[in-house]
């Protein structure tokens, strides 16, 4: 019995399923939904390819082969574009252009193998999957193959492009994931649910796929000369792939609509900073530095200042969990432009860490009374403003380090 045959298998069935869950789900981001199907549908087909391959069935029907191997220079495509339809809540029609490749390589596997006669096209195959021991068998394919196609066979030249590709849109998605957190930081007091930790997470285990590729899979094939489909170690980096489709799928089904929220407050702040809210005041130059590429003076920056300690201190506004940059700047009468940049620039802190910074000096006020410190951690959380437990750790001076 072919137990990894049985587990691809249950793979293909299974991804298949989930891809469709995924594109017609009502849940979370639909567009971002959309583009996570495309990706489990690839791995899912490119994991039909291997089983296609491992059963004998290119051989002897080998005209049915290219439809699939480029399949899996989609797969750092559709990862990447759902990252950005999850934090635009958009995708611009040139982005497609990221499957370029995908396309070029499929064009040009059809244009040459497509000509061959079936004879023709099951030599190559054969040539392709077995070790380079037979030279008649080597000089009959070469009298028909292109010489960068042989070189492309040879050197095994897709395995290792497919895997330094999906590494590369890996890395960007990391990037994009760590930019969408700077902006959590200006515009929101609350981290749970929309700073993609999960994400990220995902991607570090999509790196991992990729560096037992490289260790099991492409090393086996440099071991061997060619590629064994029925060689465990070569098999063994798409196990886990099987695995890994059941991750994604079901992590991406429990998401939010994250990328509607960000956007959402982003637009509050672009209202809201068409005009401002108070009296224009000319510019002047000012001994300080901070305030010389300023659209405030040090005077309307310290009536500003004042205005957004009163809200905290006096209406204390960092007991809302939800606070956005645009309600507080809405409840100081200031656009979110100014009190983002008082904030950056004159008291020196983001606005996450700001709110953080007056929730916890709020809990060290309610710890010296008796009936919070016998409080739950999580209660005392919640108390003063913070969406859960995990919020304090943002900060290392934390007074509930001692709870």
């Amino acid at each position: 019995m072919d137990i990894i045959g049985s587990i691809f298998g249950a793979g293909v069935i299974n991804g298949l399923l989930l891809s469709v869950v995924l594109f017609f789900s009502s849940k979370g981001q639909r567009l971002a939904n959309h583009y996570m199907a495309g990706l489990v549908l690839m791995i899912s087909l490119s994991l039909l390819n291997t089983w296609l391959t491992r059963s004998g069935f290119y051989l002897e029907h080998p005209e049915y082969w290219l439809w699939f191997p480029t399949l899996n220079l989609t797969w750092g495509p559709f990862l990447y574009l759902y990252g950005v339809a999850l934090t635009q809540n958009k995708v611009k029609p040139i982005q497609f252009l990221h499957f370029l490749p995908a396309l070029i390589l499929f064009v040009v596997r059809i244009s040459v193998f497509y000509d061959y006669s079936s004879g023709h096209q099951q030599e190559f195959l054969q040539y392709f999957w077995s070790p380079r021991s037979e030279p008649e068998l080597a000089d009959r394919v070469g009298e028909h193959a292109p010489n960068f196609l042989m070189l492309w066979v040879d050197w095994h030249i897709q395995g290792a492009l497919f895997g330094l590709q999906f590494a590369f849109y890996c890395v960007l998605l990391i990037i994009r994931i760590r930019t969408h957190n700077k902006l959590l930081n200006q515009h929101f007091s609350y981290y749970e649910e929309i700073n993609l930790k999960w994400l990220k997470t995902l991607t570090a285990l999509c790196l991992f796929f990729i560096f037992i590729y490289f260790l099991l899979n492409r090393q086996s094939v440099f071991e061997l000369g060619y590629f064994d489909s029925t060689y465990l170690k070569a098999s063994l980096p798409f196990v886990f792939l099987v695995v890994l489709i059941y991750i994604i799928a079901i992590v991406s089904l429990t998401q939010s609509d994250i990328g509607a929220g960000v956007q959402r407050v982003i637009q509050e702040e672009s209202n809201d900073s068409t005009g401002p809210k108070t009296s224009d005041t000319p510019q002047v130059q000012s001994i300080n530095v901070k305030y010389i590429k300023s659209s405030i003076t040090e005077h309307e920056s310290k009536d500003y200042v004042d205005r957004i300690y009163h809200a905290m201190i006096q209406d204390q506004l960092f007991l809302n969990c939800e606070l956005t940059l645009p309600q507080l700047s809405s409840h100081v009468n200031l656009t979110s432009h100014q009190v983002s940049q008082t904030l950056n620039e004159v008291i020196n802190m983001n606005f996450f860490t700001f709110i953080a910074r007056h929730r916890i000096e709020y809990t060290r006020l309610l710890l010296e009374k008796n009936k919070y410190k016998s409080m739950a951690i999580i209660d005392l959380a919640l108390e003063v403003g913070f969406k859960s437990k995990s919020s304090f750790s943002i900060e290392s001076n934390n007074p509930l380090e001692s709870k």
